[in-house]
């Protein structure tokens, strides 16, 4: 039946690979698909549900619907703060896109103030996550540099440091 995990786990797999070959928009229309069937089986709080929306999230932002993708990431990031530990991968994870998609906006200051939440548990995030993070933050400060943005290409950069700093520390 369509609401077995099993099915569901198949047509996330399917928008999945609807993304990876860059067709976006019949990705979206199947996470779509896929969010409502689980919240009218499950309930759109389920678990499932929350990983739908953060690809959707995420897919938006790929679409550049980038005002869309800030609605339905702070929705999310809202209901994860409430409901997981500050520290989970899951969470800091959603943040990550949050911020991304602010930055996309040109929204730097509340764009940092995200990435910071997630700067403040750096500590407790996997390495490989945390590695991925701080690349990608050091970019973006190499890029708002770049852009005459030099105040908040500094933060990025103690942002980047802190959790390069949580990596020493665990090695000691």
């Amino acid at each position: 039946p369509p609401e077995h995990t099993d099915s569901l786990s198949y047509s996330e797999d399917l928008a999945w690979a609807f993304a990876q070959l860059n067709q976006g928009e019949r990705a979206l229309k199947q996470f779509e698909i896929l969010l409502k069937e689980i919240s009218d089986y499950y309930g759109e709080h389920h678990s499932h549900a929350l990983n739908v929306r953060l690809n959707i999230g995420n897919l938006l932002m790929k679409l550049r619907r980038f005002d869309k993708a800030k609605v339905v990431l702070e929705s999310l990031e809202n209901e994860l703060a409430g409901r997981l530990k500050p520290d989970s991968t899951v969470l800091a994870n959603c943040r990550k896109s949050l911020g991304d998609t602010l930055f996309l906006l040109n929204d730097f200051s509340s764009a940092l103030e995200v990435y910071e939440k997630i700067g403040y548990v750096g500590h407790s995030l996997p390495v490989p996550f945390r590695n991925s993070i701080a690349h990608d933050w050091y970019v973006l400060g190499q890029h708002l540099s770049m852009n005459g943005h030099s105040r908040e290409a500094l933060r990025l950069g103690e942002l980047v440091r802190s959790l390069c700093e949580c990596e020493v520390g665990s090695s000691s």
